[in-house]
């Protein structure tokens, strides 16, 4: 039988600048700069017996003209892979792998504004929330590449590949809260949960979708960046005020 295994990682880094009034207020603002780096990698590989039956009965072929007509590169071999005859006595069976990878690259940045609240329900104890929202230019370039090849009883090799990038407008967001407990008037431990949004993003598993055929049977590829990411987590640290 067939066999079907999949990768999917993702990689998001953070760094922000922000200025605006005081932490210790009950109310309090900020603005400033942040980047973001999302980067992502996913891949799809199915491996198996090829068994295929031709239009009106016999044993059909994947053959290498049809997979160059698709855009496909020949690496090795080249005429293609031929099916077995299920009703034959000793058919040869063929084992071939198909793989599907996409990667994802998300350059951002923009400007934030921050709005939050504080409440100190105990003297050593500070509880405050957040909510972030600002706006981005994403430097968004995608790659693609496909690879059908022979496990068994052949020896061909058939790859192609595509890579593209935009620039376009993305938008984050976050909303998040913070325990503070102060270690003098100035230093501070912090640790809290938050979660942030990014629209308009390039996902790796969405990749597949941006190949394309024009009208004179060319193909070609265009980075897919309507995704959306939302991810959440804790944290811990230190903070400093002056």
């Amino acid at each position: 039988g067939a066999t079907v295994q999949t990768r999917y990682n993702s990689s998001l880094r953070d760094f922000q600048l922000n200025l605006g009034t005081s932490h210790q207020r009950p109310v309090w603002a900020s603005l400033g700069w942040r980047h973001l780096e999302l980067n992502e990698n996913s891949s799809l590989l199915t491996t198996g017996v090829f068994q295929s039956v031709a239009n009106g009965g016999g044993v059909g072929m994947l053959s290498g003209a049809l997979l160059t007509a698709q855009g496909f590169n020949t690496l090795a071999g080249g005429d293609g892979f031929s099916g077995y005859d299920p009703m034959a006595m000793m058919p040869v069976m063929t084992t071939i792998g198909a793989q599907f990878r996409g990667t994802t690259y998300n350059d951002l940045d923009g400007g934030q504004l921050t709005i939050g609240g504080s409440v100190q329900p105990r003297d050593l104890l500070i509880l405050e929330g957040f909510v972030k929202v600002g706006v981005y230019q994403n430097r968004a370039k995608g790659s693609v590449t496909d690879t059908v090849f022979a496990i068994q009883n052949d020896d061909d090799v058939f790859q192609r590949s595509f890579t593209n990038s935009r620039r376009l407008t993305s938008f984050v967001g976050g909303v998040g809260f913070n325990f503070r407990i102060p270690l003098t008037d100035y230093i501070y431990i912090r640790a809290g949960y938050q979660g942030l949004v990014i629209t308009d993003v390039a996902l790796a598993p969405d990749q597949s979708q941006g190949i394309h055929t024009n009208v004179l049977g060319d193909h070609f590829y265009r980075v897919v960046t309507g995704g959306v990411l939302l991810a959440h987590g804790g944290n811990v640290g230190l903070g400093i005020t002056w």
